[in-house]
């Protein structure tokens, strides 16, 4: 527009509009067109894995989520759920759960250069966090990332975000996070077993050709848990994410153990000594009283 301003001042005629589309034409200014990629996988190869923020309403209330969604590249089986925060331990619960969901593990999981996940590089040198290439090693994958710029890489996992900002969380509340990812996990059934017109296939049915190159669990998976140090409070509680768990009495000023997992907090004095909270998943600051931990004629 400046340039168009001065061009003016000199004495030429011509629209705004014109000298754009000169520019256009000539290449003034424009980065080149590239044509798009196209990857082809084999079964068994690669899943995709990846976040997007979404607006969601759960329990009355408007959080920003984030979705986490992984997408096996050659059926297209989707899977996704959507929490409040997604930092490292929330990476492993997803992971674990969408592992369960495809009943087993491909080679390689392609990620986005995330922090959650990157401790170095990017790209081919990228380099994951050990913590989490032990995780990955225990369900049998590796973390890859592609090329900063190279959007065409993980477009099988990029595509459903819209569908399902579009589709799924369109006029729809939920009771509890809980309730959430329940309807996710129905709705991704529904989903993986509908046609589609892009790859004329149905998920499930190419699941099937899939499935037997898929790696298989291990026989046990531990639970997937954040471990704290905490002091008890006079009040007899533990605080956690601005939230508090109540202990016994006999807790009060000593050093406990707090086990944090996707759905309760465990509290250990000592192995006779544990107590258990339904786990609150958003900082809240509320107080959570266990009936058994107030003193008798206490209100």
């Amino acid at each position: 527009m400046r340039v168009h301003e001065e061009l003016l001042a000199s004495g030429a005629t011509f629209s705004y509009p014109a000298f754009t589309a000169f520019c256009r034409r000539e290449g003034i200014g424009q980065s080149p067109i590239v044509p798009a990629g196209r990857y082809e996988f084999a079964p068994g190869v690669e899943t995709q894995h990846d976040t997007s923020p979404h607006a969601v309403t759960v329990g009355g209330r408007k959080f920003k989520a984030q979705t986490a969604a992984v997408t096996l590249c050659y059926s297209r089986m989707l899977f996704f759920e959507i929490l409040p925060t997604f930092q490292r331990f929330d990476c492993k619960v997803f992971l674990s759960d969408a592992a369960r969901y495809l009943n087993g593990t491909t080679e390689r999981v392609m990620i986005d250069n995330t922090h959650v996940v990157v401790l170095r590089g990017s790209g081919r040198s990228m380099e994951p966090v050990p913590e989490m290439a032990a995780f990955a090693e225990r369900l049998g994958f590796r973390f890859v990332a592609h090329e900063i710029g190279d959007a065409n890489r993980s477009a099988r996992v990029e595509r459903p975000f819209h569908f399902i900002e579009n589709n799924f969380l369109a006029g729809r509340t939920f009771a509890d996070w809980q309730d959430l990812n329940h309807q996710a996990r129905q709705w991704c059934d529904r989903v993986n077993a509908t046609y589609k017109k892009h790859i004329r296939a149905v998920p499930r049915e190419l699941y099937a050709v899939e499935r037997p190159y898929l790696k298989t669990l291990p026989a046990w998976l531990p639970e997937v848990y954040r471990l704290h140090h905490r002091l008890v409070d006079v009040e007899g509680y533990v605080s956690l994410h601005t939230n508090r768990y109540s202990v016994p009495p006999s807790f009060i000023g000593r050093q406990v153990e707090v086990r944090e997992t996707r759905d309760h907090v465990e509290i250990e004095l000592d192995a006779r000594h544990i107590v258990q909270h339904k786990r609150i998943p958003t900082p809240d600051q509320v107080r959570v009283t266990l009936p058994e931990h107030r003193p008798p004629g206490a209100l």
